[in-house]
């Protein structure tokens, strides 16, 4: 047996609320140092009770402060739960599957739905632009009207 060798540090995290709370990381502080340093909606990564699956940062607070926690997302979401109904209370093993989260603004809002438009598609999208303003195309905001005038339009 080799007395240098290190074993991996085996963190775990209790399982006490919807969310996973910083506080309740133990036994690797630099995994906690780590999920604290995110950002609000950064996402991590993570592999909890030998199931992988994808956590984002919670929103800051009201106050500006940054909230230590973070919410399940997918299929995590549903473990987690499921977890919190029937092992309130226990530990958990817990370690990071990812060197490096994925910062809110490089992420797309829905997967599939935004992607980085590259500059063909920005110019095409600004000709089609301008070719509907040629066209005669406006914005004309709806003018405001009191109830009378809905009255009168035949509005019920």
């Amino acid at each position: 047996m080799n007395i240098h060798h290190k074993s991996p540090v085996v963190a775990k995290v209790q399982v006490s609320d919807w969310s996973l709370w910083v506080k309740h990381v133990k036994g690797n502080p630099e995994l906690a140092r780590r999920l604290e340093a995110l950002t609000a909606g950064d996402v991590v990564t993570l592999r909890i009770g030998g199931h992988e699956g994808v956590w984002e940062k919670k929103a800051d607070g009201k106050d500006g402060r940054p909230t230590p926690g973070l919410k399940p997302l997918g299929q995590m979401k549903e473990i987690w739960f499921a977890w919190f109904d029937s092992k309130r209370g226990t530990l958990v093993d817990i370690e990071a599957v990812d060197e490096a989260p994925v910062p809110a603004r490089l992420r797309p809002a829905a997967p599939g739905l935004i992607e980085a438009g590259n500059p063909q598609d920005r110019e095409a999208a600004w000709s089609a632009f301008l070719a509907l303003r040629n066209a005669g195309w406006r914005f004309a905001p709806a003018g405001k009207f009191d109830r009378e005038a809905l009255h009168d339009r035949g509005a019920s």
